[in-house]
């Protein structure tokens, strides 16, 4: 039976893969950033900083991921010694010799962490469950941020690691305000609504800007606080789903999990069979309601 992905946010107790090896999986890494910087660009802040892809930062996440560690606090250790902010994703797969990585899925576990925004209030913090997983993502003064990410057995794990985001004011991650109103001497410029160092200015060797954007783009505005913010997505998030074959017969039991809730409830799951025998009965009161209006007018 095929099962789809199940996404969610590894916690500290949380084991991993079992397993020396990993294999490395190679990102987009533009895509990685403009998602993230979607998320920045959707707060309406004054000091907002356009990230830029790190290739050191990606080169040591995947170097954290090459023996798939087991413990995630070994990982956590590790990038606080190195002063680094740090955001863990994974997905399981219940057969995975039979299942392909969609994709898409690098941007749905960037999503998933985005989607930590519901729990978030400026001036209050994380109100309902976790979301410092979306503050690392929109702290104005992260600059740059690498990724990578590993098969390992069953799983697919991904690190994000952030610069300038190891002591994030949860309460304030950033400055309410226009947008670009309060940019620095180091990121004077101001691009899609964040500040950005002068070109060519900022950026290490071999570290060149991969969203290069033309001198008549104009910011985009930040959006109105009454409409929450949208978020423009390259695939659709954050459901990601494996594109396959026509199911064979005995595969056609398909069973959807999502994930569990933080107050422990079980996945909800939906098979094909039950829904059928619902449209059936659907129809079943007008079917009955034609003949016997059919049968009134013979007699």
């Amino acid at each position: 039976m095929y099962r789809a992905f199940l996404f969610t946010t590894l916690l500290p107790t949380i084991l991993l893969a079992k397993i020396i090896a990993a294999e490395l999986v190679e990102l987009e890494s533009s895509r990685i950033i403009r998602r993230h910087q979607q998320y920045r660009q959707a707060v309406k802040s004054s000091n907002m900083i356009k990230a830029a892809w790190s290739e050191e930062l990606a080169d040591k996440a995947k170097s954290m991921l090459s023996t798939c560690p087991v413990d995630v606090q070994n990982l956590e250790k590790e990038a606080e010694n190195s002063q680094l902010g740090m955001n863990i994703g994974f997905s399981s797969s219940v057969n995975p010799s039979r299942i392909r990585m969609p994709d898409n899925l690098p941007i749905g576990i960037v999503d998933l962490w985005g989607s930590q925004r519901a729990n978030f209030q400026l001036s209050r913090g994380c109100t309902q469950d976790n979301c410092m997983e979306y503050l690392r993502m929109i702290s104005a003064g992260m600059h740059k941020l690498g990724c990578a990410m590993a098969k390992c057995a069953e799983d697919s794990i991904m690190v994000c690691l952030y610069e300038d985001v190891t002591k994030i004011d949860e309460k304030a991650p950033y400055k309410l305000g226009k947008s670009c109103s309060e940019c620095t001497a180091d990121f004077p410029n101001c691009e899609l609504g964040m500040c950005a160092p002068m070109p060519g200015a900022g950026r290490p060797a071999g570290e060149p800007d991969i969203m290069p954007q033309k001198p008549s783009i104009r910011p985009t505005p930040a959006p109105s606080p009454q409409q929450p913010p949208e978020v423009q997505p390259d695939t659709p998030p954050p459901q990601v789903q494996e594109k396959r074959a026509e199911p064979r017969e005995e595969e056609k039991d398909v069973v959807l999990l999502s994930a569990r809730g933080s107050d422990g409830d079980e996945p909800t799951t939906t098979s094909r069979g039950a829904l059928s025998v619902l449209g059936l009965f659907n129809g079943f009161p007008l079917l009955v309601g034609t003949a016997l209006l059919h049968l009134g007018y013979s007699s």
